[in-house]
């Protein structure tokens, strides 16, 4: 884990970068997929575990040859089953997992259950058609749709993520783990301050230990600042909605000048046309 937050670094790189973001961002998707296959999974999982679990250890002796035939244990119990069902989403899993044995009558016949074979199998051949050829083949239309979304729009989501990594980067003083555990010259002057305040501290800072953070030192300004950073907040955010208002009025303004101003042209356009219409009667009666 140490090792792959190095991954990050990536990210610098204009080439790398994107590919970077496209990785982590299919990581989640495989995430949601995941989730699904598990319901689908636990499903299958309790049927057809029910369903063979009554031909666990079951031997059937061929009466001719006396060959011994034991049930396959690929479903005869809860995690037998949900292995084999895991492995089958890769195609790893036999096709004799569904086939049933049970053990020979009284005078030696052989017995068959060929339609709880036919259920099992039925039952696999539909888990196979919806996870392997359904969700899988979803998974990676997903995952493709993501990555050419992240191509498509490649300024702004690399933009962004550098910029979240530099200023990751930018609020610590030490390197990324697990290059952390080479001492830098911050860390031993940090050292070096929180012993100097241990023995002589001063008003305004003190030194403070925890499992957490281990080593730090506590200000007292800042606890002010911490105090005071909701009411700031609250201040900022009614001012913003101050200048919206004042400028959803000034907009309303304008566009009632303006509907008043046609008004004005519709009238003056009017009573134009009836002194026309006025001269041109004046000018007919005599």
């Amino acid at each position: 884990m140490a090792f792959g937050r190095l991954l990050l670094l990536c990210n610098f790189s204009y080439y790398l970068g994107p590919l970077q973001v496209s990785f982590i961002k299919m990581g989640k998707d495989v995430a949601k997929y995941a989730v699904i296959l598990a319901l689908i999974i636990f499903s299958f999982t309790a049927g057809l575990g029910r369903l063979y679990q009554y031909y666990d250890g079951m031997v059937q002796v061929d009466p001719s040859t006396g060959d011994k035939v034991q049930q396959v244990s690929s479903f005869v119990g809860p995690l037998s089953t949900a292995r084999t069902l895991f492995w089958a989403l890769f195609c790893m899993s036999p096709l004799e997992s569904t086939d049933v044995v049970i053990e020979n009558r009284a005078r030696g016949a052989v017995n068959t259950h060929g339609f709880t074979q036919a259920v099992g199998a039925l039952c696999f051949a539909v888990f196979h058609v919806i996870c392997v050829v359904l969700v899988l083949n979803m998974l990676v239309s997903s995952t493709t749709n993501t990555l050419q979304k992240v191509i498509d729009n490649v300024n702004v989501e690399w933009t962004y993520s550098l910029t979240e990594v530099q200023l990751n980067y930018l609020a610590q003083s030490t390197l990324p783990p697990p290059l952390n555990l080479i001492p830098t010259v911050s860390g031993y002057r940090f050292v070096s301050e929180w012993i100097r305040y241990l023995v002589a501290p001063p008003g305004t800072k003190r030194n403070k230990w925890s499992l957490m953070y281990c080593c730090y030192k506590d200000h007292a300004h800042e606890k002010c600042a911490e105090k005071n950073f909701p009411i700031v907040m609250s201040q900022l955010v009614q001012r913003y909605f101050r200048e919206k208002e004042q400028k959803s009025e000034e907009n309303n303004h304008i566009s009632q000048l303006d509907s008043l101003r046609k008004e004005l042209l519709e009238c003056k356009t009017a009573v134009r046309r009836l002194m026309e219409e006025n001269t041109q009667t004046d000018t007919v009666v005599p």
